[in-house]
C-alpha cells in the first residue's frame, strides 16, 4: 500500500494538487490510519525538500519555484539565492508576490542575495525585465517599494550604464523607457546625448519624456531638439515642436530672429490637421493671409495628391 500511496503523492505534486493530500476523502480511498499518512506524508515531504536544495539546473528549479506546496517554494528559493543564476530571476520576481507570507520573505531575502554585488549576467536580465519588476507595483498582498527600488539603485551602478544604455537601444520600448528614466535619474551621461537616445525608438512615450526633459537643456541644444522633431512620426509631437520653435522666434523678435519660414511653409502643408492648425493661427498672429501658400497649389499644372488635400481643407477651413 505505502508504494502505490508513493506514486500517487508524485503524481498529485506533478499535477501541483497537493491540498488534496489532507483530504479527508483521499485517506479513506486508501484507507492508511491517520498516523501512518502522517508519518509517510511528513517523510516524504522532508525527502522532496532534501531533493530541491540539491537542485542545479534551471529548469528543475524553476518546476520547484511553481509548485502548488509553499514549503517546496520556499526551499527552491533558499536554493535559487545560493546559485545566483540570472535565468531564475523571471520565477524569484513572481514569488515576491507569493499568497504565503513566509514565500514572499524567502524571495526578498534571495532577491537581496542577487543584489549583493555587480554582475553583468544579473543586471543585463534584470533591465530586461523592468516592466515586471514594475508591475510589482500593481502586487496588494506586499508593498513591494523596497524591492523595487533596490534593482533601481542596483541597476543604477556606474558598473551597469552600457548595460542600461544598450536596453534603451535595443530592448522593448516597454523596457527602453524604464532604461531611459533611470539613465536620467543616475546622471550618467550627458542629457543631449540620452535625448537622442530616445529620439532615435520613434516611441511616443520616449517622445514625451523628451519635452519634459527639453527644460533642463540650455537654450540652443533646446532649439535643436525643437527642430529635430518638427519630423517625428507623431502628430502631436510635430504640433508642439512647432509651437516651441514659433514662441521662440518670437522671444528672439529684434535680436537675433531665427528663420522660420521654411518649418511654417512645410507644416502648412503637414499630414496632420493638428500641425497645419498651429502654422495657419501664426500667419494671423502675424497679420499674413495663410490662404495665400493653398492658393499657389491650385495654379500649379503638377500637384500631389497630399498638396490637393490641404488646399481643400483650407478652403473648407475659411468657409
Amino acid at each position: 500500500m505505502i508504494t502505490d500511496f508513493s506514486r500517487w503523492c508524485s503524481a498529485l505534486f506533478a499535477s501541483k494538487r497537493s491540498d488534496e493530500l489532507y483530504s479527508a476523502q483521499a485517506r479513506a480511498a486508501l484507507n492508511p490510519s491517520t498516523e501512518e499518512y502522517t508519518a509517510y506524508f511528513s517523510r516524504w515531504q522532508n525527502e522532496q525538500l532534501a531533493g530541491i536544495a540539491r537542485i542545479s539546473n534551471v529548469p528543475g528549479l524553476c518546476e520547484a519555484l511553481e509548485s502548488g506546496n509553499g514549503y517546496f517554494r520556499q526551499a527552491a528559493l533558499v536554493r535559487c539565492a545560493q546559485l545566483r543564476n540570472a535565468e531564475l530571476l523571471p520565477s524569484l520576481l513572481l514569488r515576491l508576490n507569493d499568497w504565503v507570507q513566509p514565500v514572499r520573505e524567502q524571495a526578498q531575502s534571495a532577491l537581496t542575495s542577487y543584489l549583493a554585488q555587480p554582475d553583468p549576467a544579473i543586471a543585463a536580465k534584470l533591465i530586461s525585465l523592468l516592466p515586471q519588476v514594475a508591475a510589482l507595483g500593481r502586487g496588494q498582498r506586499a508593498d513591494h517599494t523596497p524591492s523595487q527600488s533596490a534593482i533601481e539603485r542596483y541597476l543604477q551602478q556606474p558598473v551597469h550604464w552600457s548595460l542600461l544604455k544598450a536596453g534603451l537601444r535595443e530592448h522593448e520600448v516597454a523596457c527602453a523607457r524604464h532604461c531611459f528614466r533611470l539613465l536620467k535619474d543616475a546622471s550618467s551621461i550627458p542629457l543631449t546625448e540620452l535625448v537622442q537616445f530616445a529620439l532615435g525608438r520613434r516611441d511616443v512615450i520616449l517622445t514625451s519624456l523628451v519635452f519634459a526633459c527639453c527644460d533642463e537643456l540650455d537654450s540652443t541644444a533646446r532649439s535643436r531638439i525643437y527642430r529635430q522633431l518638427l519630423d517625428s512620426p507623431f502628430n502631436s509631437a510635430r504640433a508642439i515642436a512647432l509651437r516651441e520653435v514659433l514662441q521662440e522666434a518670437g522671444r528672439q523678435d529684434g535680436i537675433t530672429p531665427t528663420p522660420v519660414a521654411p518649418q511654417i511653409n512645410k507644416a502648412l502643408f503637414d499630414r496632420s490637421a493638428l500641425v497645419r492648425d498651429v502654422a495657419w493661427h501664426w500667419h494671423i498672429r502675424q497679420g499674413m493671409d495663410p490662404h495665400e501658400p493653398y492658393r499657389a497649389v491650385w495654379l500649379l499644372d503638377q500637384r500631389s495628391p497630399a498638396q490637393l488635400r490641404c488646399a481643400i481643407w483650407a478652403a473648407l477651413k475659411a468657409g
